[in-house]
């Protein structure tokens, strides 16, 4: 019978393995990163389209015969009745905003009753780090993002 070496691994091969685990590791936490950071820049472009949209519906139904509009902050977007944004309103409806996405552009938009059109039209951009939106308002009321 010959010397022979016993079975295992060697502190080389160990390092090395641990290594390769590391750069697969890291290179799926920066994707996942990525995927969260643009869920979230989705989730906020939607839900303020979804406001605008339901600002403008009230409008068009001529609920409680009054125009509607929405007031937006970098932390909440304001639903309002009236011609202009009060910020001690009963009436509002305040829905909070993710302040890791900025919003640029127009801050409040009113919609006329029964005819839904906007005043001001004009364009509203919501950007993050790696993403960037622009959501139109034209004068008669088209939302488009």
């Amino acid at each position: 019978m010959g010397d022979t070496a016993p079975a295992g691994f060697t502190l080389v091969e160990i390092i090395v393995v641990l290594g390769m685990v590391a750069l697969i590791a890291s290179v799926g936490i920066v994707m996942n990163l990525d995927a969260y950071r643009n869920y979230i820049f989705s989730t906020e472009r939607d839900t303020l389209v979804a406001i605008l949209q339901k600002a403008r519906s009230r409008a068009l139904n001529n609920m409680y015969q009054s125009p509607h509009g929405v007031h937006i902050e970098d932390s909440t977007y304001t639903l309002f009745r009236g011609a202009s944004f009060n910020s001690g309103a009963s009436t509002n409806e305040t829905v909070f905003a993710n302040s890791a996405v900025a919003k640029t552009g127009i801050n409040d938009i009113v919609f006329d009753q029964l005819s839904g059109n906007a005043a001001p039209a004009g364009d509203i951009t919501l950007s993050n780090s790696i993403r960037s939106s622009t959501i139109s308002v034209n004068n008669e009321g088209k939302i488009d993002w």
